[in-house]
């Protein structure tokens, strides 16, 4: 196995989260006879850090106190040079932004970066712009994130789609959890970015429903805040939890009111479970929800909108079937196999074999 290409993965952590989740697909799944996984995190590594080292893949933490740190950097510089990998496949704006400087010191042969969301903030628009020379190809998860990358300076020719994963398995084991009245289920980081201030909103309009808001985040205090002076005796903040599929079994839709996303796998999750979305209109989130068809999209902010999909996905059992039968398909159009593979041949590719590893 002298000739397999060592891949050096790199993230800003390893918390759980959709990036998170896929590279941890990715690094475990791919072909040992052909590949050699090693990854990084610049932060802790967290919950899926603990899982990849417990499934025999070598984790390693920079140890960073910040994002952006020097110390830090030089850390991840010495890591290259003693892992030596034939490719560094970075994955989030901080891991990209470090790694790709740090892969010329390190003489990385080859450089992979992956943009996973339509990053509204202009000082990351500019620092990746900036080092995106240093990458041969990035990768994004949708083809609306595609484009919205190209409309901001990442050239066109280095940008390759392969969308997100979900393991069907992972929910298929899990039975329905019988439960009293219609229960609206959001995941996600209480962040600006996720809108739940405009659930929060809707669900003072949708008050036969129940609001479960699983996770935590920055804006968890100011939410809460929100939730008492709207009188909210119909939404419950859960926490933070792992348990995605008992979460999604308990629930009669899944709403993510995303003010910008790139491929929500909270989405194909949801569909994975059998459970109907109600999502905005966004980058990423309109490749994988067709409005009316596999799930409902409503505009951003638009909180009468999202209050009344809410509404008809709860109070109409047939449109909700219809919905989870389309949208159960497209999940299994979303297999991790597929992504694996595409993966495997980007990387053959790169070191100029064929696919087969010839």
């Amino acid at each position: 196995m002298a000739d397999r290409i060592r891949i050096a993965f790199l993230i800003t952590d390893l918390d759980t989260g959709g990036a998170e989740r896929n590279l941890a697909t990715l690094a475990e799944g791919l072909d040992r006879s052909r590949f050699e996984p090693v990854v990084a995190s610049l932060m802790p590594p967290g919950r899926i850090g603990e899982e990849l080292v417990a499934r025999g893949v070598g984790v390693t933490s920079l140890r960073m106190t910040s994002r952006l740190s020097l110390m830090g950097y030089v850390r991840l510089v010495r890591w290259l040079k003693e892992a030596k990998p034939d490719i560094l496949h970075t994955w989030l704006f901080h891991a990209n932004v470090l790694g790709r400087l740090a892969a010329k010191r390190a003489r990385v042969p080859h450089v992979i970066s992956s943009i996973r969301v339509a990053e509204p903030r202009k000082w990351h628009l500019f620092l990746d712009r900036m080092t995106v020379k240093r990458a041969e190809r990035v990768l994004v998860n949708s083809l609306s994130l595609r484009q919205y990358a190209a409309n901001h300076g990442i050239p066109e020719d280095k940008l390759r789609v392969i969308p997100n994963a979900v393991d069907l398995g992972r929910f298929a084991a899990v039975s329905r959890a019988p439960h009293e009245g219609a229960v609206a289920l959001f995941i996600g980081r209480l962040h600006a970015q996720k809108g739940v201030d405009v659930l929060l909103r809707a669900a003072a309009k949708t008050t036969t429903v129940k609001f479960r808001i699983v996770g935590d985040g920055p804006d968890r205090e100011s939410l809460g805040r929100l939730a008492a002076e709207l009188k909210l005796d119909n939404v419950e903040f859960v926490g933070r939890s792992e348990d995605i599929p008992n979460l999604l079994a308990a629930a009669d839709l899944l709403v993510l009111p995303s003010r910008w996303e790139g491929m929500p796998n909270v989405v194909l999750e949801a569909m994975a479970a059998r459970v109907p979305v109600v999502a905005t209109n966004v980058v990423g989130t309109r490749d994988l929800v067709m409005n009316e068809v596999n799930g409902m999209l409503v505009a951003v902010d638009d909180v009468d909108a999202l209050a009344s999909a809410i509404a008809r996905i709860a109070g109409d059992r047939t449109l909700a079937a219809r919905l989870v039968e389309a949208g159960t398909a497209t999940a299994r159009a979303h297999s991790p196999q597929a992504m694996i593979g595409a993966h495997e041949a980007l990387y053959a590719e790169l070191m100029g074999r064929n696919s087969a590893g010839v």
